[in-house]
């Protein structure tokens, strides 16, 4: 009996032991939020992502912190669409137990050194916009992006619109879905496309 509680002790220390867990919160247009605990999976990472929404002369910002998964670890990104609408990431990872503990951190841009995409936009539509100029982009790898849906801003104003501009290879991974501000209400058009094949 003695010797079944010490294996069933050992067994049940060592799958304790093997747990990796991250703190989670996920708070929009704010740069803290208070945490709860998770556990991940083998191998995983604990990640911190802050995000910067510009929305014409207003900045969101928002955080997120969990388990890393499949996202791309220790990176930044930024997809534009004019001077005035902007959405940028800071992504960072850690692979020690509840290691996730730092704040909002939002590196600076540099000068664009991407490619030209069509840029345009357009609110209370979902029957896209005519892009009559381009917009560099601030990444080599970036692509260019046309969307139309209703989405709900951090500030909980619900609203539908379509966009042309660049996007990071990222983005169009995940299809938006990794945004922490802005909640998809309804997604019509999703489109990701090379620089040079993308039309006017």
């Amino acid at each position: 009996m003695r010797l079944v509680i010490c294996v069933f002790l050992i067994f049940y220390i060592g799958s304790v032991a093997a747990v990796f867990q991250c703190y989670s919160c996920h708070r929009k247009n704010n740069v803290t939020c208070e945490h709860e605990i998770v556990n991940c999976t083998k191998g995983d990472k604990c990640v911190i992502i802050s995000e910067e929404y510009l929305y014409f002369n207003v900045t969101f910002r928002s955080i997120y912190k969990g388990c890393a998964g499949n996202l791309p670890c220790n990176s930044s990104h930024c997809g534009r669409i004019n001077s005035e609408h902007h959405l940028m990431y800071n992504i960072r990872c850690c692979d020690t137990n509840l290691c996730n503990t730092q704040f909002f951190e939002m590196p600076k841009l540099g000068k664009p050194q991407g490619p030209l995409c069509p840029s345009c936009y357009k609110e209370n539509t979902v029957d896209g916009c005519e892009a009559k100029g381009k917009i560099r982009c601030q990444n080599k790898g970036d692509k260019c992006i046309k969307y139309s849906g209703t989405v709900k801003n951090p500030d909980g104003y619900v609203m539908s619109y379509s966009i042309r501009g660049c996007i990071t290879p990222m983005e169009c991974r995940f299809n938006l879905k990794r945004v922490v501000a802005l909640e998809t209400i309804q997604q019509s058009v999703f489109e990701c496309t090379d620089p040079d094949k993308t039309l006017m």
